[in-house]
């Protein structure tokens, strides 16, 4: 029976959940460390739910009963679904309950679908029309009473008491279900977490955008996953994807292998849920836009798009430059490279790119037959081949190089060699040692300083036999600082290069350099114009080899070329040909004669006069005569012996040295000269006499003049003196910023008859600002303190930069600075008036008299003088400098007597006369007021001429010019005061204009206070300022502050731009503009906003599950009745509304159970049918191409390719250009090969063929087996191919003589 109530129990407590779907969603029993104010409940479920019927049941654990129960009648959820009960102090609460009464625990809160009046305290728990419950505690014992009461333990087996123990002083935590909502009774959903009443424990369904680090370009059938990310990190994801017709194909978690599906276009977009999904909305063949999840669901804002292609694949194989696997070389010389490219790729629809390389694996650029190669700065590259398909991605790193649907590099990479050739001529040649063994025979290069030889060979040519006997390679060698490069024996002086001892031939014979390597020139090559950069011929009272000069074409390059003689030579006298001058063109057998040997260095040293310059860099040199000594110079880039030549200002000679200094001492003032000659030899005789002008100098051999000479400029000075400085301001200078210029008289004690004196303005420190003159302004300086020094200097000033020390300052003859600057300040005169006035205390002894003055608050006073005149007199009787003072915080400022206490000046009892008198304010100091001083209106601020009862003082009216500024002036009149009545003259307001003195009047004392109290707004921008304020009560109101307008029916009340107070009528509505009933009229929301993923009712029972959709539309779905929907399709489905994927169309791939066939698709009468395949070579360039061949077997034999003939006799069988396998008879072919030659190799504009027995035919082919020459009935035995109009590239040649065929390749540049 039990169990059968248990069970019934069960029923209720369901049924009443899905009546509502209300939960439990997050509980706070506890604010630690504090009184329970923030106490909570928070109950979910659908948007706007109503909780009539609910009751929230309080239980208390230790005595397993309730104690406390409410009723949520008329309550009903947000429009997110959250309704929160607690105490006041607890945000977002909808229903209030006292402080305090919810327990800690280990006690329960459970949701009833019944009335509170059913839960009097101390009822004890039950399972019967449970909606939810939660047992919860603080680390205490379960409260098993509470738990098998609610039959949670049924409910949800192995159900615990929730723990809190997370929670400490301070750290307030709340039981919160992630994610909100779910089934009730699921303790597992709960976790402590920062407290979150009224809104998301954690925000839901967020699409956010969906991205991959993948390529989304792919070939077909081949591994194509897809690696997907989001941005979105709250509720649970899954990526759909569907096909061009928007029809899903498949979902993941995180990745998807596009393996196997159809040639085409893909789409993937992410979907966010919580909660449960629908499985069928997301299953293979559902539209992709038709996914759904209950509570929530959303899509990425952006979706990707996936190409599957049909490819054969990427095939990087291996690349070829100039028909090399492995390396080429460019040599930069002006003259365009261009080099061939090849690859071994096999695949029949990918691109094929080449890419240059740096050292650091850089891309430098794409390549072709068309790339100037040329163009290149010198060092090592690398060439790679590139296989492709789709879009090229380049970032810039070759072994990041890739491509949208595939790509492959090279399994190779040609080595690039960019060298530069420099020039150099064959300086000097000693090829015999006479009257002994040769030991120290050279040859001697001469090009530009430090220049690489890399590129260049010297060959040694046999006059006897006229051809080559000896070739060596310069690479990794260079010239000296010089320019020097010297090959030869080891006993040879400043040897770089060494070879064996008489190896080099005496003559006649030849020497040649050549652009090219060692390789090129095999002993017995004959001589040739080709690359040649250099060459001689000489001997030894020989015959001519005229053979060297012709095959060298010295006879063109040098028109009437013989050969050298070393006749001169004998026993014990060993001369060299030598270059004079060293260097010069090459080929120029005129520029060589016999001398003593000189390797390594120059044959005739040369005259370079270089540059001069002053020890100090300089060119001109400023001196007193006072000052003159010993100087000295220097040169640069000079060769040969210096000789320097002192002159007048005409160039007239007046002395000359070879040393780089001189001793000008005694010389009288001028301008003189330095100049400098190189030379080599002797300076011819009497050219460098004094009074000959320099341009004269010379030597025997060579000499040269500099083209810049050196000035000296000697000056008749007196010293520098700067004196003692001084102003008509004295040396402690006050200036006032007032607009009215000030300028200063500067005086100085100099006793210099021959300097220039100036003046400088530096700051404190004696940093340079600027120089000043005698018409500087002093008044546009800024506020501050500032030094002003005078400067003595002769000769050429070198100013200081602003802020730079005063001592970085220097002349080129003497400077000297006033050891005692004049101290400058600049200050800002402030305004200020007399504001109340107290010249006489009735009835008793004139000890509290005072004077009041008013202005801005806590200014500078400085610059102010206060001066008393006297009416009798008419003269001034004190005057009180103001410099150092400031008004006070309320803008006052006081002169009195020490009994006013707020004094900030004290005087004298009875020093204000009682008048007729007056007192005035002027900018200057009390030294300009001396007693006796008659009144003045310059500079002056106010003024105030009081009596009692006294005649007009009309002396000071008019001295001050008060009747001027105040047209009919008056004296202010004081006679209301008697004995024990003390007044004063008081302006109210206070402040205000200067001069005026209508405005004041007699009241009672108010002494550094205000004279009357005005409350209200003091700034003049506000809306409601009051100009009669004397006190600022912070009322002021400006554009955009709230304000009352008096209109109980308006809020908001602010001024406007007018300064005019309104508000606004409330107009209420949905105010959130993402909304889909957001009413752009509404100022006040309301809450009642409706989102697209809401749940609504489109009133058609044929759907299910409606919800508002991103139009704002309410959508149910309809029934699905899945099938293709596909009318084109072999399998269409009439009666099917839901597209599953299944259709099958003809194109598509399928499988017709032959396993002879491939290709197998469905035809257009919906068969399925494949291709038979048929084997063999599918290439139609190839030798054995099958026109009936449908897949390549890999038997297809092109020109050149290994084959054998069947023939044992035969060796290197190759397939010939008319497609027959053919070798060479055992024998033969070693016999041809080293009886013929092909050269040179690479080839530009010909190659030469020689064998010894004539050639009967020359047959040349291509790359791909054409022909590009053929000769037959040749009968000679050297043969020069013209190669003019081939294309760069690979080319293969075959020769016939008697004894048999052979064939050589040959690389065209």
């Amino acid at each position: 029976m039990k169990r059968i109530l248990t069970f019934t129990a069960l029923i209720w407590a369901f049924l009443a959940q899905a009546q509502n779907g209300i939960i439990i969603n997050e509980i706070n029993a506890d604010n630690p460390g504090g009184p329970d104010t923030r106490e909570f409940i928070e109950l979910f479920g659908q948007p706007y739910a109503s909780l009539d019927s609910l009751v929230l049941v309080f239980f208390d654990g230790a005595n397993g009963v309730s104690y406390n129960a409410i009723d949520l009648d008329g309550y009903a959820c947000d429009n997110q679904g959250f309704f929160v009960a607690g105490n006041a102090l607890a945000v977002n609460v909808d229903l209030v309950f006292t402080n305090g009464i919810f327990q800690n625990g280990g006690d329960a809160i459970a949701l009833y679908s019944a009335d509170a009046a059913d839960f009097p305290a101390g009822t004890a728990p039950t399972g019967v029309n449970l909606v939810d419950a939660q047992v919860y505690g603080t680390n205490d014992a379960a409260a098993t009473n509470l738990i098998t009461g609610l039959t949670l333990d049924v409910l949800y087996p192995g159900y615990t008491q929730f723990d809190e123990t997370a929670q400490t002083t301070g750290t307030d935590l709340t039981q919160s279900r992630i994610p909100d909502g779910g089934t009730a009774f699921n303790l597992g959903a709960y976790v402590l977490q920062t407290l979150t009443p009224g809104t998301w424990n954690q925000p839901p369904c967020v699409g956010g955008a969906i991205s991959s680090i993948s390529t989304l370009s792919f070939c077909y059938n081949v591994s194509s996953v897809v690696e997907l990310t989001t941005t979105s990190t709250v509720g649970q994801y899954l990526f759909i994807v569907s096909d061009a017709n928007n029809i899903i194909v498949g979902t993941t978690s995180n990745a998807f292998d596009f393996n196997g599906l159809p040639i085409g276009t893909y789409s993937i977009k992410g979907f966010a849920y919580s909660g449960t999904l629908d499985s069928n909305s997301i299953a293979i063949g559902s539209p992709a836009n038709g996914a759904m999840a209950n509570p929530c669901f959303s899509y990425s804002t952006n979706a990707l798009t996936v190409s599957i292609n049909q490819c054969s694949g990427c095939n990087g194989a291996t690349v070829t430059v100039n028909g090399s696997l492995s390396s080429a070389m460019v040599v930069v010389n002006g003259v365009s490279d261009y080099l061939s490219f090849g690859n071994s790729s096999t695949s029949s629809t990918a691109n094929y790119a080449y890419y240059l390389v740096d050292n650091a694996g850089q891309i430098v650029s794409a390549v072709d037959a068309n790339y100037d190669f040329n163009a290149l700065a010198v060092g090592t590259y690398s060439i790679y081949g590139f296989s492709y398909e789709g879009e090229v991605i380049n970032n810039g790193d070759i072994q990041t190089l890739s491509a949208t649907t595939c790509s492959q590099l090279s399994s190779n990479m040609v080595t690039l060699t960019v060298i530069q050739i420099n020039s150099v001529v064959i300086n000097e040649i000693n090829a015999d040692n006479p009257g002994g063994a040769d030991t120290a025979e050279f040859i001697e290069l001469y090009g530009a300083p430090n220049a690489s030889l890399n590129g260049l060979t010297v060959v040694f040519y046999d006059g006897a036999t006229g051809s080559s006997y000896a070739a060596y390679d310069l690479d990794g060698y260079s010239t000296n600082n010089f320019g020097f490069f010297v090959m030869g024996n080891a006993n040879a002086a400043n040897v770089n290069l060494v070879f064996t001892n008489g190896s080099f031939q005496n003559g006649a014979d030849a020497v040649a350099v050549y652009v090219g390597n060692a390789t090129d020139f095999p002993n017995g090559t004959l001589p040739t114009a080709n690359n040649l950069m250099d060459a001689q011929v000489y001997g030894t009272n020989d015959a001519a080899a005229t053979n060297l000069i012709t095959g060298l074409t010295l006879n063109l390059l040098y028109p009437g070329y013989t050969q050298f003689d070393e006749t001169a030579q004998t026993t014990g006298t060993d001369l060299t040909q030598s270059r004079i001058p060293d260097g010069g063109a090459p080929f120029n057998l005129g520029a060589y004669v016999l001398q003593t040997l000189t390797p390594g260095t120059w044959n005739q040293p040369p005259c370079n006069a270089g540059a001069l310059a002053w020890s100090d860099s300089t060119t001109v040199w400023t001196s007193c005569d006072f000052e003159l000594g010993s100087t000295s110079w220097y040169t640069s880039n000079a060769t040969g012996n210096n000789l320097y030549i002192v002159t007048d200002a005409n160039g007239l000679i007046l002395d000359t040295t070879s040393a780089a200094t001189y001793n000008f001492s005694g010389w009288v003032a001028g301008n003189y000269q330095v100049h400098a000659m190189a030379y080599t030899g002797n300076i011819v005789a009497g050219s460098a006499n004094i009074g000959n002008n320099y341009n004269t100098v010379s030597a025997d051999i060579c000499s040269e003049h500099a083209t810049a000479f050196l000035s000296l400029v000697v000056n008749l000075c007196s010293g520098c003196s700067a004196g003692v400085l001084n102003s008509d301001m004295g040396t402690q200078v006050t200036v006032a910023v007032d607009g009215i210029a000030d300028v200063i008289n500067l005086t100085n004690t100099s006793t210099s008859l021959t300097d220039t004196y100036v003046y400088a303005l530096t700051d404190t420190a004696s940093n340079f600002i600027q120089w000043i003159d005698a018409n500087f302004d002093f008044n546009t300086l800024a506020n501050g303190s500032y030094l002003i020094y005078g400067l003595s200097y002769e000769g050429a000033l070198t100013s200081p930069a602003m802020g730079a020390p005063i001592s970085t300052v220097s002349a080129t003859n003497c400077s000297a600075w006033t050891s005692s600057p004049i101290a400058l300040s600049v200050i800002t005169i402030n305004t200020i008036v007399i504001n109340e006035l107290n010249a006489d205390n009735p009835g008793g002894p004139d000890t509290a008299e005072f004077i009041e003055f008013y202005g801005e608050s806590n200014v500078t006073l400085d610059g102010l003088t206060v001066v008393l005149f006297d009416g009798t007199s008419g003269l001034s009787y004190a005057a009180y400098d103001l410099d150092g003072y400031t008004t006070d915080s309320n803008g006052f400022f006081m002169i009195g007597n020490a009994g006013v206490v707020s004094s900030d000046i004290v005087i004298n009892n009875a020093t204000i006369q009682n008048g007729a008198d007056a007192v005035a304010i002027y900018i200057g100091n009390a030294s300009d007021f001396p007693n006796g001083t008659a009144p003045t209106p310059n500079n002056l601020m106010d003024a105030m001429v009081y009596g009692t009862a006294d005649p007009t003082a009309t002396n000071l009216i008019t001295g001050l010019g008060l009747d001027v500024m105040i047209p009919g002036y008056v004296q202010f009149d004081e006679t209301f005061q008697q004995a024990g009545i003390d007044l004063t003259q008081s302006r109210v307001p206070d402040g205000g204009p200067a001069f005026i003195n209508t405005n004041v009047v007699l009241q009672e004392l108010t002494p550094n206070t205000y004279n009357i109290v005005v409350l209200g707004c003091m700034d003049s921008t506000a809306c409601n300022f009051n100009p009669q304020a004397t006190v600022n009560d912070n009322s002021c109101g400006f554009p955009g502050s709230t304000c009352d307008d008096g209109n109980v029916n308006s809020i908001n009340d602010t001024y406007n731009v007018d300064c005019v107070c309104a508000g606004v009528v409330p107009n209420f509505g949905c105010m959130d503009p993402l909304a889909c009933n957001f009413n752009v009229l509404a100022n006040v929301d309301n809450g009642t906003c409706v989102y697209p993923g809401g749940g609504c009712d489109d009133g058609d029972s044929t759907t299910t599950v409606d919800i508002i959709d991103n139009n704002c539309l309410c959508n149910g779905m309809p029934l699905m009745i899945y099938g293709c929907t596909d009318s084109t399709a072999c399998n269409y489905n009439a009666v099917a509304n839901t597209d599953d994927g299944t259709c099958i169309v003809p194109g598509s791939s399928c499988d017709d159970a032959n396993p002879l066939t491939f290709n197998d698709v469905i035809t257009l009468d919906c068969s399925c049918i494949g291709t038979t395949t048929v084997y063999g070579c599918t290439d139609m360039q190839a030798c054995n191409y099958d026109a009936n061949a449908n897949s390549d077997d890999g038997s297809c034999m092109f020109v050149g390719m290994v084959c054998d003939d069947g023939d044992s006799t035969t060796i290197d069988d190759v397939v010939t250009v008319d497609c027959l396998c053919l070798g060479t008879t055992v024998g033969v072919a070693e016999t041809m090969a080293s009886k013929w030659n092909l050269y040179p190799n690479p080839a530009n504009d010909q190659f030469t063929l020689t064998t010894d027995v004539n050639m009967e035919s020359i047959h040349v082919v291509d790359m791909m087996g054409k022909t590009v020459f053929q000769h037959n009935n040749i009968q000679s035995s050297i043969y020069v191919v013209n190669t003019t109009t081939w294309e760069t590239g690979l080319y293969y040649v075959t020769i016939t003589n008697r004894n048999g065929r052979i064939s050589k390749s040959v690389i065209i540049e």
